[in-house]
């Protein structure tokens, strides 16, 4: 199994949680953050009918879209090459 099927199988197990979690009432809002185009596009292909999707190419865009509108969920990369997944969460929280 490649990483792409493995990471939207993951992804789909995580979505299911968030429906079951969320007022379905209202399309939410997922901000997706990593600094590979081609996985923005793939995860944001994948949930665009039934979300709201924002997508950021880097930390320092991401936070900003935070500040902007608070995302009901966040998927962010660890290894980003300006500011690391952790710190992210980190200032989320």
């Amino acid at each position: 199994m490649n990483a792409a099927v493995k990471s939207l199988s993951c992804l789909s197990a995580l979505v299911l949680k968030f429906r079951l979690l969320f007022d379905k009432s209202r399309m939410h809002s997922i901000l997706l953050i990593d600094d590979e185009s081609a996985i923005l596009q793939m995860l944001g292909d994948y949930l665009k009918t039934k979300y709201h999707i924002k997508p950021a190419i880097n930390g320092k865009t991401a936070l900003h879209l935070i500040q902007q509108s608070a995302p009901d969920l966040v998927i962010v990369d660890w290894m980003l090459p300006d500011i690391p997944g952790p710190e992210i969460v980190a200032w989320i929280r």
